[in-house]
């Protein structure tokens, strides 16, 4: 299921103050919190002090000049070691080029020197994130949250960290402490999420629900709680929501597929086939989905030539599809070619020796060609794996 996959997480607002500097962090999948400083009309024209060569480096990085920053940062540090604020923004720098592993041990120098200060903590939480290792940055977001215990975005990266591990119920824990503190949209929609990976469609429901409250055009929201209406079985709800997003979002891929496979289970072929045409249409990576689906709608409207061009395609997409071959095979038995019929379910069969549909349809396509005692075997096996 894409859309959950694409989770939106943002709990903008956090301030901070260090070394009579603030600053506010607003990121679309990530909060990483930002010691910018305040904007300087211009450069020291002799920076001698460390503190000058921190003030510079803040004018560097408000204007994303960041290896500037690193390097006015550097001399900070060179003429202060114990400058926490120089090794705390360096590290905020290297995160902004990439340089993690940089950031990493500039933000671990920072928290020796002031082993108090909880946003170092945090964005090197954040950047252990980036690098996929849920594990520390937990750590680092639990000693964040020890140092400020109302610290908001330190509650929403950790419950995302754990919902990376599949621990959706400490993710909706401190998704649901994120929110006491402030009631957010962003928020919402994650611990709905989070609700919806459990299973919990009710309450996956009523939180999307909240999201879009909070922000009318909060398309995502509008999306996910589609996508819990249509893992309810309420299509008709998931396509007015689909809607609603597409309104808001006309060229998002992956809400042209939702929708349209909402109108296959609604059995509206045509409109099915309308929207996962569009999304075949529009640049995307996988769009394997979407030519099965609609070679099953074709199927279901009895337009075996286009059915069969679609499993063909999604077949050369991955050639072990059995799903694909099955289905192909069955435009071909409509179609009354025995032969590419049979040739496709053996084939399914070959690549899962346990796929039942291929066993049951190949001892009809036997019957059609008068090999009953092959099909009387075909017929055992597929009793014998569980298909009707």
């Amino acid at each position: 299921m894409r859309s959950l996959a694409d989770r939106d997480v943002c709990a903008p607002g956090v301030k901070i103050i260090f070394m009579k500097k603030s600053f506010v962090l607003i990121n679309f999948l990530f909060i990483f919190v930002f010691l910018c400083g305040n904007a300087f009309a211009q450069l020291n024209s002799l920076p001698q002090s460390a503190e000058d060569f921190l003030k510079n480096g803040n004018y560097y990085y408000d204007k994303r000049e960041y290896l500037r920053a690193v390097n006015s940062y550097t001399k900070a540090i060179s003429l202060d070691p114990k400058a926490e604020g120089a090794y705390y923004n360096r590290g905020n720098a290297h995160r902004a080029l990439k340089k993690f592993d940089l950031a990493i041990a500039d933000y671990t120098q920072a928290v020796k020197i002031n082993p108090s200060l909880a946003e170092a903590f945090y964005n090197r939480g954040m950047v252990y994130a980036e690098k996929r290792n849920d594990f520390l940055a937990i750590e680092d977001f639990t000693q964040a949250i020890n140092l400020k215990s109302d610290m908001t975005d330190a509650f929403v990266s950790r419950a995302v960290a754990y919902q990376s591990k599949g621990d959706y119920v400490n993710a909706i824990k401190d998704f649901t402490q994120a929110i006491s503190f402030e009631p957010k949209a962003e928020t919402y929609n994650n611990r709905g999420s989070a609700y919806y990976l459990r299973n919990n469609y009710k309450n996956a429901i009523e939180d999307f629900t909240e999201a879009v409250k909070l922000k009318p055009d909060y398309a995502r929201a509008y999306n996910n709680r589609g996508l819990a209406h249509y893992a309810n079985s309420d299509y008709k709800r998931a396509v007015d929501d689909y809607t609603r997003a597409l309104i808001l979002e006309p060229k998002a891929v992956d809400i042209f597929f939702f929708r349209g496979s909402a109108y296959f289970a609604m059995r509206d072929y045509e409109k099915a086939v309308t929207d996962l045409s569009q999304s075949i249409a529009l640049p995307k990576d996988d769009v394997q989905e979407s030519y099965y689906i609609r070679g099953l709608s074709y199927l279901s409207m009895n337009k075996h030539d286009l059915a069969i061009a679609d499993f063909t395609k999604l077949i050369l997409l991955n050639p072990k599809d059995t799903r694909a071959l099955n289905n192909r095979g069955v435009a071909f038995y409509r179609k009354g070619d025995m032969t590419k019929a049979i040739a496709d379910f053996t084939q399914a069969i070959t690549i899962n020796p346990k796929y039942a549909p291929a066993y049951k349809n190949r001892a009809l396509a036997y019957k059609k060609i008068g090999k009953a005692d092959l099909a009387v075997i075909d017929e055992r096996k597929a009793k014998e794996l569980g298909t009707n």
